[in-house]
């Protein structure tokens, strides 16, 4: 419930973030928040994620990452940590990570400079959600090789007479 937006004092103190109420993007919104989580905790030990897999079906949602030793990654986290400003009054939002690269060879860390104020489109403020997860949530060759093997017959590795919910996983790995 606290990633679902219902709480977001709960959210907040469980996950350093905020949902944002009645968007259409909840459940993607959730996984990005718990991604994020992982993320800097991950970077406190010099380590950094790789998103396998998230799921957010119903009421929950799952994340494999694969943690890697990679202090020199963890300067990137900037890159890929950031929040979603939403319009109040239509679907239009905007995504802006932490920091940027700059500097005349691009190559330094610095903070980003362009902050919306109002949406484009009509002028309303924004909602701001987060911080969260801006980078990938899934790696596609294992969403590809996944689905290749629900929709193979033959494979016997798993036994896809023994998975009755194949139609439902196939709708999960393409949604």
């Amino acid at each position: 419930a606290a990633l679902g937006g219902s709480h977001p004092e709960t959210a907040y103190g469980r996950y350093a973030s905020l949902p944002i109420q009645s968007a259409k993007y909840l459940q993607e919104l959730a996984l990005r928040i718990l991604l994020h989580t992982i993320a800097v905790s991950a970077a406190r030990y010099g380590r950094t994620i790789r998103p396998v897999l998230s799921v957010g079906m119903a009421f929950y949602v799952r994340v494999f990452v694969e943690i890697h030793n990679d202090k020199r990654g963890v300067n990137d986290l900037s890159l890929n940590i950031g929040h979603v400003y939403q319009s109040a009054q239509c679907s239009s939002f905007v995504t802006l990570p932490h920091g940027q690269m700059g500097g005349s060879k691009g190559n330094v860390y610095q903070s980003i400079r362009l902050t919306p104020s109002v949406c484009p489109e009509t002028g309303s403020p924004f909602k701001v959600g987060g911080p969260m997860w801006l980078g990938p949530l899934h790696d596609k060759d294992v969403v590809k090789t996944a689905l290749e093997r629900l929709s193979d017959s033959s494979c016997k590795s798993p036994n896809m007479e023994w998975i009755a919910t194949q139609s439902r996983l196939q709708g999960l790995l393409t949604s």
